[in-house]
This record gives C-alpha cells, sequence and structure tokens, in this order.
C-alpha cells in the first residue's frame, strides 16, 4: 500500500472584508481574483439583509395537489431574498410527494403527529451554489485523475425542503412584534396635558423589550423553533400610552429611530464572516437558517395504514391547509410608492372618511384622521385590543368634519352627534367614559359595565365533531378539526394565542342525542397553537366516549375573550 500522496494544498477562503489594492506592477492570481470577488458579493448581501430585508420577492405560492403519486405539496416559480442576503431563483415549479416524505422520515414523524392525527410541516427554501463545467487543470505531479479537473463555473441554485421544526427566524418575529406593541399601546389624545413624556415613552418601549437569552451565534435560536419570538412583553405597560395628537410624529419618529438605534442588533443575527478586525479574519461560511426563507406551514392529516403501520395523508380527514400567516414576504419600492402617494387605505386629503371603518368600532373610526395616520389607519383593525376604542374616540378631538361623520354611522347615538358638530370634536372623550361610547358605538362588544374592560364572542355554533359531517351554523368558521377516542379539537377563524393580553372561555356541551342519551360529560383539556381541545366521558362506562360514538355527536359550543390583566 503507498504511503504517498498528493502534494496539493487547499486554498484558504477569501476574507469578504478586504478587497484588492490594484498596484502597477503587481502580480495577478487565482487567490486576488477569489477575494475581489467575495468582498464585492459580500457588500451585495450586505445591501440587500440591511436595507432590504428578506422574505419572499414574487412567486413561491404554495398549493397542495394531488399527483401520480398521491397527494402533492407544489411551489410556483418565483424569487425570494434570505436573511443572509442570498437571491433565490426557483424554475421551474417543483411538486414533492407527501406519502414519500413521511416514508423517508418515519422515524422522526411519530413525535410529531398531534392527538388528532395532524402533522405541521415547513416549507423551506434554500440557498445553495453547484459547481460545474469540468476543466483540466495543470498542477503538482502524483495527482489522481480527479485532481487534474477542476470546476470553472459556480452556479446559483436552489434547495427546497419538507422540515419538522419551523424555521429560526428572529428578525422577522422582531419585526412584527414590535409594530403590533406601538399599535397595541399609543392612544392619541386631545389634552396636552394628559400625554406621556417623550423620555417615559421610549422608557416604556425599552422596558418591555424582551433582551435576555440572546443567541450566541446565528445558528442558536431565540425561542423554542415552532412558535415565533415574542419580543415584546403584553403587559408593559399596563395601560395605554396616551400622546396628544401634535405629538405623535415626533413620538413615532423617536420610537423608529429607538428600533433602529438600540432594538434591532438584538435580534439580527451576526452571521459569521461579519465584524472582523485585521487582526483575527474570520472564514465565512453558510450559517444554518441564514440560507434560507420559509414559504409556509402545511397541515396534514395522517391516518397509519399498510401491515407495517406506516404514517399516510388521510385523504378522507379533510383537505391539506396551508398557513401562511408566519411567511416573511417583501412589497417592492414601486408598490409602496403607489401606495404612499394613493393615500393608503385613507384617501389622501379625504382620508378622515375612510379612516373610521379601518377600526372594529364606531368610536375607533374617528381615531384615524386625528391620529395615527399611516402608521395607524388600522390600529383597530388589529383586533380586539382594549386601547384600540378609545383612540379612536379621543381621535375626534381633531375637529375635522368628516372625522365626526364616520362615527356617528358607527353608534347613531350621542357619540355620533358629538362628532357630526366638527367644532365640538373636543368633546369627543367624554364617549368612552360611558357605556353607550363603547358598546353602543361597536355592534360585535357585548354590552357590560362601563368600568370593565371588553368583552368578545368570537365563535359559537352547533356542530359535529366529524369534520366530514356538515358544518352546522355556526359564527366566525367554528369547526372541528378532528377527533380520537374521548377528544375532539376545534378552531375558528383568528384563534391565537400570541397575545396574552386577552384570554379565551370556552363554553360547550352535548346537543340531545336519543340513540345516547347518557353521554353527557364533557371537559376543557386545553388550548393548543391552532385549536382548542374538549374530553368527552361516558359517566356510565366509566372510560372515555369510542371515536365511532364520538363521530355522532354534536356540540354546542360558544368561546368569548375578554381582557386579561396581568399585573391585576
Amino acid at each position: 500500500m503507498s504511503t504517498f500522496t498528493s502534494t496539493s494544498v487547499p486554498r484558504a477562503a477569501a476574507d469578504p472584508t478586504k478587497h484588492v489594492n490594484y498596484v502597477l506592477g503587481m502580480v495577478l492570481g487565482v487567490d486576488d481574483f477569489n477575494q475581489e470577488f467575495a468582498y464585492l458579493s459580500e457588500r451585495d448581501r450586505w445591501l440587500a439583509r440591511d436595507l432590504l430585508g428578506y422574505g419572499t420577492a414574487w412567486g413561491l405560492a404554495v398549493t397542495p395537489g394531488l399527483g401520480a403519486r398521491g397527494p402533492e405539496v407544489r411551489v410556483s416559480p418565483g424569487v425570494a431574498l434570505t436573511p443572509r442576503g442570498h437571491l433565490v431563483r426557483v424554475t421551474p415549479a417543483q411538486c414533492a410527494s407527501i406519502n414519500d416524505w413521511l416514508k423517508a422520515n418515519k422515524d422522526g414523524v411519530d413525535t410529531h403527529v398531534s392527538v388528532t392525527k395532524l402533522l405541521r410541516l415547513w416549507v423551506v427554501l434554500c440557498y445553495r451554489e453547484c459547481l460545474t463545467d469540468m476543466v483540466p487543470v495543470p498542477g503538482e505531479p502524483c495527482r489522481s485523475e480527479d485532481d487534474s479537473m477542476a470546476p470553472s463555473r459556480v452556479t446559483d441554485d436552489f434547495g427546497l425542503e419538507l422540515r419538522l421544526a419551523r424555521p429560526s427566524q428572529p428578525e422577522e418575529d422582531a419585526v412584527r412584534d414590535f409594530v403590533r406593541w406601538l399599535r397595541e399601546h399609543i392612544q392619541p389624545g386631545s389634552d396636552p396635558s394628559t400625554s406621556v413624556s417623550l423620555k417615559d415613552f421610549l422608557q416604556a418601549i425599552r422596558d418591555a423589550a424582551v433582551t435576555g437569552a440572546l443567541p450566541s451565534s446565528p445558528l442558536s435560536p431565540l425561542s423554542p423553533p415552532n412558535s415565533p419570538l415574542d419580543v415584546m412583553l403584553d403587559g408593559s405597560p399596563p395601560g395605554p400610552l396616551i400622546i396628544y395628537t401634535e405629538y405623535l410624529e415626533q413620538y413615532l419618529r423617536a420610537a423608529m429611530r429607538l428600533w433602529v438605534t438600540e432594538l434591532r442588533a438584538l435580534w439580527r443575527p451576526n452571521w459569521l464572516g461579519e465584524a472582523q478586525g485585521c487582526s483575527a479574519p474570520v472564514t465565512p461560511e453558510a450559517a444554518g437558517d441564514g440560507n434560507c426563507v420559509m414559504l409556509a406551514e402545511v397541515e396534514v392529516p395522517l391516518v397509519k395504514s399498510g401491515v407495517a403501520g406506516d404514517w399516510q395523508v388521510d385523504d378522507s380527514s379533510g383537505d391539506i391547509r396551508i398557513l401562511e400567516e408566519e411567511r416573511p414576504f417583501l412589497l417592492h419600492l414601486r408598490m409602496l410608492q403607489e401606495w404612499l402617494l394613493g393615500g393608503g387605505l385613507g384617501g389622501g386629503s379625504g382620508s378622515a372618511g375612510p379612516a373610521g371603518p379601518a377600526g372594529p368600532a364606531g368610536p375607533a373610526g374617528p381615531a384615524g384622521p386625528q391620529g395615527l395616520q399611516g402608521l395607524t389607519g388600522q390600529m383597530g383593525a388589529t383586533g380586539p385590543a382594549g386601547a384600540t376604542g378609545p383612540a379612536g374616540a379621543t381621535g375626534a378631538a381633531g375637529a375635522t368634519g368628516p372625522a365626526g361623520a364616520t362615527g356617528a354611522t358607527g353608534a347613531a347615538g350621542a357619540t355620533g352627534a358629538t362628532g357630526a358638530q366638527g367644532s365640538q370634536g373636543p368633546q369627543g372623550p367624554q364617549g368612552p367614559q360611558g357605556p353607550q361610547g363603547e358598546a353602543g358605538g361597536d355592534p360585535d362588544i357585548v354590552r357590560r359595565p362601563p368600568d370593565l374592560p371588553e368583552y368578545y364572542i368570537v365563535a359559537a355554533g352547533i356542530l359535529s365533531a366529524d369534520p366530514g359531517n356538515a358544518p352546522g351554523n355556526t359564527y366566525n368558521n367554528l369547526i372541528s378539526i378532528g377527533f380520537d377516542d374521548g377528544q375532539v379539537g376545534f378552531t375558528f377563524d383568528g384563534y391565537s394565542l400570541e397575545s396574552e393580553k386577552y384570554q379565551y372561555i370556552v363554553k360547550a356541551m352535548l346537543k340531545l342525542n336519543p340513540e345516547f342519551p347518557h353521554l353527557g360529560i364533557v371537559t376543557f383539556v386545553g388550548f393548543e397553537s391552532d385549536h382548542f381541545r374538549l374530553n368527552v366521558f361516558d359517566p356510565v362506562e366509566r372510560q372515555p366516549v369510542k371515536g365511532d360514538i364520538l363521530q355522532q355527536l354534536e356540540f354546542v359550543i360558544e368561546v368569548s375573550q375578554y381582557f386579561f390583566n396581568r399585573e391585576g
């Protein structure tokens, strides 16, 4: 056996923080050209990731389908920008057989299937390079045949994956949570004496920011992989931040400056190869999810089949669901330009009128024109946040006629009349002080004593435990997502556990069934990320109700939501 080996030495990777200093008479080699390319390409990625962001730029629609090998997940052609700054192009359209994937990954699937036999997968697009176009190259003696050939080109390529865990995207989660926090906590006011100071406003943002458990490298996620990052504490501060309308632009500008100078660095991964000193250059390399971007979350109903009991897609249990709420995407500058020139939802100088309907309540309408125009035109639309309603009412202090008219359409009572007078706009804050201003202005809010927080009915109906049966008459698309012995899962439009500011209350019972008169014990199990579960117990047999019987039962359910004060 020979002890001789090739004398060729691998070249060190180029440092992306350096570029070639061309001097007359310098002899240029391969290392110099590689160094210059590394510097220029890294600056392009730097520009993209720090000034543009990342996500889908166009195309890459994720849809379910049926192919020759069974149920598929399909991805259309398109372009995305990864957190690392790589442009990725997918062409032509791609597809993946779910049953084939389940068979190839059966060892890891069992631990991820829910009690309702649902599996969640994530469609992830990654950038990669391929070395192509082999050519003969000169070199040292005693080389093998492989050493005498080298690739002459590097081709940009992509990889599409189905994963069992959500990819880490800390900066995307942080951007969403920061903007949501501003929308929920800022309340425009008409009295400068009640306005919070700029110093206290910025300190409230700092106090709410979660600065612990930061990653030591891009490979370390900030939170569990299956959940979005929560970077702002919902209960801090415990109440709204009242800002005088005339100060609003100054305060928002300061908040954005604070994000840029202090907060963004907390959740922006510092990719390998950046922040290098002259004494110790670091070799750049691909860093985990930095080269990947999430396209969608896929919810697949499963069933065990075959002699081996392998998991397969359950065609009889419902459709494959594509969930894209957490998908990062980029709007190109031309779209943003047209949106801003058109006044967004407000419509230019006449924005006072349309801004009102953007909120969930009549009082929220006037908030748009005088308050958070642009950033907060849809503050009310973010959901049932308690601070939103009062924000609308105080916003009416702007003495804008159209704003008053909007309020009148929601309440048709004392609040509307006040707004319609125009010059009497400062009387607007009196609306939320009584039950007429809040309950009368929003038909979706259950009437309550004026000193208590808002209370909503978010879902209700009579429906079967079996998703395959007729859904019945439900409110807000309350549906069953599946059942097993003794347990049923339900969900509805807008279901979310992201905010700790609101708490769900689930009330449920069985509809009387003459064939099973003794089945009457329904208990609440708990909340999952996308559904809640109920237990059904047979008091005669003293065991959970079997699935074949549970399939024939109907539930009477009402889900309400109320403001939850953690500090109290």
